[in-house]
Parts: C-alpha cells; structure tokens; sequence
C-alpha cells in the first residue's frame, strides 16, 4: 500500500466514523 493510498483510506475511515457519531446524537 502506497502512502496516499494510505492517507486517502484513513480519511475515508474517519468520514465513515464521523457520520455514524453523527447518526447516533
């Protein structure tokens, strides 16, 4: 796994992470 693909996966990750939170409240 290249580095950007790595930064793109973990800003995807966060994304995901961000609007489950978001779904809950």
């Amino acid at each position: 796994m290249t580095t950007s693909e790595n930064v793109i996966y973990t800003a995807t990750c966060m994304l995901l992470l961000h609007r489950l939170g978001t779904q809950r409240s």
